[in-house]
């Protein structure tokens, strides 16, 4: 995904003040991503298959929303 980076940014934002626990979980999972090497030019990958191998339906449903809709 090409502007991982500032898409997880635009995300985490959007998911402020959310306290349900699937949202903590996506936050925290984009709060580590943007930790790693990289910069904002740098595409990312988002697969959604791991958030639904671990059982987690709906947060990769969330997190692939709106990683799509922030992204370039």
């Amino acid at each position: 995904m090409p502007g991982y980076r500032p898409a997880a940014r635009r995300a985490l934002e959007q998911l402020a003040g959310d306290r349900s626990r699937e949202v903590r979980m996506l936050a925290g999972e984009l709060t580590e991503a943007l930790r790693g090497p990289g910069d904002d030019f740098a595409a990312g990958l988002f697969d959604r298959q791991d958030y639904v191998a671990a059982g987690r339906e709906t947060p990769a449903g969330s997190a692939e929303r709106l990683l799509l809709q922030n992204g370039r």
